[in-house]
């Protein structure tokens, strides 16, 4: 895999002439199955007594305790008493407010591409020629916009990035898996790079974008956004969609700023249902 394909609206050239490009969260998706998954057993009661232990010993909890204790006058002995009074209520009650929600994880997951990174979605070059009509249509504003092909110089100074498994069924989110933060991590992850099987002929590649990598700035509209940067070292073609308003085409301004790049026109062949591209400089 050295180079991937981003398709998008001719917003994509613009900000490509300012070196750089735009990047999403994962809210803005517009499939509302992404990071779709199937809730696992709920929490069983020994499960919950280990949590509940372990909170109770956190500082922040001993601390709290302590300030009650205090304020109730209660000896050492009394404590433990009315712990033990009340033990069984506290587990049921901790077993009742599981995380198991998958609409909770999801906003969880949602608030991680917020707070630590960015998604930029793109595709392997491999992609079928039938799946190019499709990708177009979605992405490159019904044909009217462009594609970058990017190469690997680009995506692989990233700490993350995922080729998509595709699958019938959602992965399963065990509710154990809170108990260890690098599973959760990890479940995040494999929720990242998952999706539904009938988007497989997009050949989805998905790269992670850490926040130190980011910058806000207006895009075109004047609304903030955030960027990445991209330079023209790192894009090796430009391809420009059948409906692209051929009397905007900024050839000069490429020329200028982007001389090393190739550019392609997509146009209709005329005996079946495919894309050509035309070299046009």
């Amino acid at each position: 895999m050295e180079t991937l394909i981003r398709y998008g609206g001719a917003y994509l050239v613009d900000d490509l002439l300012l070196n750089r490009m735009s990047v999403a969260d994962a809210a803005e998706f517009n499939d509302p199955f992404e990071f779709h998954f199937t809730p696992g057993k709920p929490l069983s009661t020994s499960l919950a007594k280990r949590r509940v232990k372990r909170a109770m010993r956190s500082p922040k909890v001993r601390k709290h305790q302590q300030m009650v204790t205090e304020k109730l006058g209660l000896s050492r002995k009394e404590k433990r008493q009315i712990l033990k009074e009340n033990w069984k209520g506290i587990v049921e009650g901790f077993k009742a407010g599981d995380r198991i929600s998958v609409e909770e994880l999801r906003e969880e997951i949602f608030s991680f591409t917020r707070e630590a990174a960015k998604i930029v979605c793109c595709t392997r070059n491999d992609a079928e020629e039938s799946a190019e009509n499709c990708m177009w249509a979605y992405y490159a504003d019904c044909h009217r916009g462009v594609r970058l092909h990017l190469k690997k110089s680009f995506y692989s100074r990233l700490v993350q990035w995922f080729e998509m498994e595709y699958l019938i069924d959602p992965p399963v989110f065990e509710t154990s898996a809170i108990e260890n933060p690098e599973v959760l991590i990890e479940f995040v992850f494999n929720a990242i790079g998952r999706k539904s099987s009938v988007w497989k002929h997009e050949k989805e590649v998905r790269l992670l974008i850490p926040i130190s990598e980011t910058f806000i700035a207006d895009d075109i509209h004047g609304i903030k956004r955030y960027f990445t940067s991209l330079v023209e070292e790192q894009v090796e073609r430009i391809d420009f969609g059948i409906r692209y308003d051929k009397a905007s085409l900024p050839l000069e301004r490429i020329a200028e700023k982007l001389p090393s790049v190739s550019i392609f026109r997509a146009i209709k062949s005329p005996d079946s249902y495919k894309i050509h591209y035309e070299q046009i400089r």
